[in-house]
């Protein structure tokens, strides 16, 4: 079963790979070579520290805001970035002139995700998965959270996808003109050995 996932996972990667551009393949070969051999992913670890000290931080501060409430919201706010960040890094020119489309999706999924999480808290503790829609200080945190992280997980898109297009637009074009120079010289050195067979 795990030899046939690891197959498949294989064959998935080998096919996303075949439709990547070139410069999609360099990258995503330095991104595998940094997280797997070169222990990126204790990123991931640090991260996730840094998010639970920021909530520890902010169940102090007078919001109503309890620790294990906050933790996961900062946690689930970081590695949501993080991922966005990695999908505009890897699929900026799927996301070309779609970040319209992409503020209305992340808009619409937080407001799913986020009181379907506080309901699953809710029964955690006991109560109604409704009962925070009577706790005004929740919907007040909730809506916030809700603003911050659709205004950063677009930001966030919005940078990584338009740094990324202009890097590979000048990539292309450096590679372009490369290709340009070589036709170019194989030409020249054609017409030089044309004109020496002549000469013989």
């Amino acid at each position: 079963m795990l030899r046939r996932l690891n197959e498949r996972m294989e064959r998935y990667a080998e096919r996303q790979l075949a439709a990547m551009s070139e410069v999609e393949r360099r990258d995503a070969r330095a991104f595998d070579e940094w997280f797997m051999r070169r222990r990126g992913w204790r990123w991931l670890v640090w991260v996730c520290a840094g998010a639970t000290l920021l909530a520890a931080a902010a169940a102090e501060l007078p919001w109503n805001l309890r620790f294990l409430p906050a933790a996961v919201m900062f946690n689930g706010i970081a590695f949501a970035l993080l991922w966005a960040a990695f999908v505009a890094w890897f699929g900026y020119r799927r996301l070309q002139g779609k970040l319209l489309r992409v503020t209305g999706f992340c808009l619409l999924t937080v407001a799913i995700v986020a009181p379907l999480v506080v309901a699953v808290m809710e029964v955690a503790r006991g109560r109604s998965p409704f009962a925070w829609l009577t706790d005004s200080a929740l919907l007040r945190h909730l809506a916030v959270a809700t603003f911050i992280f659709a205004f950063l997980y677009v930001s966030v898109v919005a940078l990584i996808s338009t740094f990324r297009n202009r890097e590979h637009l000048a990539l292309a074009k450096h590679l372009e003109a490369e290709a340009r120079r070589s036709d170019l010289s194989r030409r020249l050195a054609e017409s030089e050995l044309k004109l020496l067979q002549s000469q013989i």
